[in-house]
């Protein structure tokens, strides 16, 4: 903002030597400003990534997880068992 300013007031002036100087210099004020952006980018982008991975490993554990106990919950259910009969006795006749 106080580049701006600067470079208004030069131009009113037409100091055009110093308004050159002076957008040159908010130039690479501006492209070191963009280039920390982008480090920062990089930083965020790479944090997110490798939460993003840990996220996918334990999903896929926990279906891994599921899939092992609904396959043996269903051999559980389908194995065959002995049936036990039970006897209810007759009641008492008469005779």
């Amino acid at each position: 903002m106080a580049s701006c300013i600067a470079i208004n007031k030069q131009s009113e002036n037409k100091n055009w030597q110093q308004v050159t100087f002076s957008c040159n210099e908010a130039l690479q004020t501006l492209e070191l400003l963009s280039q920390i952006q982008i480090d920062e980018g990089k930083s965020k982008l790479s944090n997110s990534n490798a939460l993003h991975k840990g996220n996918i490993t334990l999903g896929e554990l926990q279906i891994a997880l599921l899939v092992i106990l609904g396959g043996i919950t269903l051999y559980l259910l389908i194995a065959k068992k002995n049936k036990i009969t039970i006897k209810i006795p007759q009641p008492p006749s008469m005779n």
